[in-house]
């Protein structure tokens, strides 16, 4: 792949491999493998059917990363898992430690 042409075959077993990394939590490779084959779409109906199915899980985990981000600042505040505050007796120990607030 990095010193000649593709042809069709090599084409779609990196397409698929980048496909299938996309779902190690990498959403971004979704992206990179749709605009790195989109010229070859018409190819093979093998390289359409990967470039698409990335378009749609790119689109999909941008829309669910967005969902989360709104519900954490819009309710993230309140829920007390995001912080667990120790109890009023409790002294942290150390050289950088300093008092918890209590709430």
């Amino acid at each position: 792949m990095f010193g000649g042409k593709l042809d069709k075959d090599q084409a779609g077993m990196w397409c698929r491999r980048l496909f299938l990394a996309g779902f190690l939590l990498l959403p971004w490779m979704w992206f990179a493998n749709a605009a790195l084959f989109w010229k070859w779409r018409s190819k093979t109906p093998t390289l359409r059917k990967y470039i698409w199915a990335s378009v749609a899980a790119f689109i999909a985990s941008f829309f669910v990363l967005a969902a989360w981000l709104v519900f954490l600042y819009t309710y993230g505040k309140d829920f007390s898992i995001w912080v667990i505050y120790p109890g009023k007796d409790y002294r942290q120990n150390g050289i950088w430690s300093s008092r918890l607030p209590v709430f």
